[in-house]
């Protein structure tokens, strides 16, 4: 009888622990979509992307007059760090990690707050496309082109 009662507990405890880990992700997932990048996310953001997103609600905020070279620096910086540590994923903008057209989602968040807010227009997230006239979706380090989208309202 004892050993019946330990094998029902166990079972019940591995089927609590499966499904709980899809009642978490189906609950996050219906339940916090006030995240702008959760339509967009093709792949699950990288640790790097998400302090990124981080920085750039917080600059939102308290420095939404950065200037293209401070941004340019950073973005540098970070390319630099993840290349001599050997660990390419550390780098946000790094397409083969984590959220593919992660820079084309930071730059379309970017502009439609400028145009809306007023905040965060002396920056740019990626470079005039070499090929487009006028279009700000092109890595000049990776050589990438991303696809830009109109955020709506989706960003307060």
């Amino acid at each position: 009888m004892n050993h019946l009662f330990h094998i029902s507990v166990l079972l019940l405890t591995i089927v609590f622990v499966v499904h709980g880990a899809n009642l978490r992700g189906s609950f996050q997932e219906d339940n916090f979509t006030s995240d702008p990048y959760e339509e967009h996310r093709l792949l699950k953001m990288t640790a790097a992307q998400k302090r990124q997103q981080q920085r750039d609600k917080r600059r939102n905020k308290l420095d939404p007059d950065r200037l293209d070279a401070q941004n340019w620096n950073e973005r540098v910086r970070k390319y630099n760090q993840a290349k001599n540590t050997d660990r390419p994923w550390a780098d946000p903008y790094n397409p083969n990690y984590g959220e593919a057209n992660y820079a084309g989602n930071r730059e379309s968040y970017r502009r439609w707050r400028c145009e809306k807010t007023g905040r965060d227009c002396n920056w740019k997230a990626l470079d005039l496309n070499p090929v487009k006239t006028g279009v700000n979706d092109w890595d000049t380090i990776y050589n990438e082109e991303y696809n830009l989208f109109d955020a709506g309202d989706l960003w307060p």
